[in-house]
């Protein structure tokens, strides 16, 4: 695969990367200029690394930005995953619904439970507007 080439997140990736955030210092990083070198350093004021250790000021922005961002956005990927899973049962339910009709069968009932919960959830959504 190209490095380059975007891939997908799955469980192992996302528990791969907390583990790494775990490990790494803890807080946000910034980048701040000493002397004629730039260290980096969290916010309790202990270095993380400096410019040689980057190559370039906008490497080190990068690294300090990601440590800070990771967290959250590993957290946003794993809830938008939920929901795919939760949706996908929907759209699963609303088929089984549309098959049921075009054959003249009753749906499962388990399809009917799925688009029943969906229903109040949306309808609660509506009414906290």
């Amino acid at each position: 695969m190209n490095p380059t080439t975007p891939r997908a997140m799955d469980a192992s990736e996302i528990a791969r990367l907390r583990e790494l955030c775990s490990k790494a210092t803890p807080g946000a990083w910034m980048r701040i200029m000493c002397g004629c070198h730039e260290m980096g350093y969290d916010l309790d004021g202990v270095p993380v690394g400096t410019r040689g250790s980057f190559g370039r000021a906008e490497d080190a922005d990068f690294v300090a930005a990601a440590r800070s961002a990771l967290p959250a956005a590993l957290d946003a990927l794993e809830s938008a995953n939920a929901e795919i899973k939760r949706l996908r049962k929907v759209v699963d339910a609303f088929e089984d619904l549309a098959a049921a009709y075009r054959l003249g069968r009753r749906p499962k009932e388990k399809s009917l439970d799925i688009i029943g919960a969906y229903h109040d959830a949306e309808a609660a959504k509506g009414e906290g507007r």
